[in-house]
């Protein structure tokens, strides 16, 4: 078996703390990767060094966490929706808070 929700999340972030970006957009559909870009600008101004996983929450089949990235200087607040597609988790929604 894969990686739980959570798991797959840890690993997202994990990845893009360390500037993995095949792995962050792997996590993504095609329709939230064509709209990444301002969360993506977002991010590289906090610079991230640790994360924090804030609330999950099960709605129906899907996962809903809300979470940050903690730089020196600031934050970044998300709220990211996953779907289980075929055997791996993929954000199907994302947004700034």
């Amino acid at each position: 078996m894969g990686l739980t929700a959570r798991e797959t999340l840890e690993r997202h972030a994990s990845a893009a703390i360390a500037g993995d970006m095949d792995t962050v957009l792997a996590d993504l559909t095609p329709e939230i990767a064509a709209n990444i870009g301002p969360v993506a600008e977002a991010l590289a101004k906090v610079n991230p060094t640790s994360f924090e996983i804030m609330d999950e929450a099960k709605e129906g089949a899907n996962y809903v966490f809300t979470y940050r990235y903690i730089g020196k200087d600031s934050d970044l607040k998300l709220k990211t929706v996953w779907e289980l597609q075929g055997d791996a988790w993929k954000i199907v929604a994302a947004e700034p808070l």
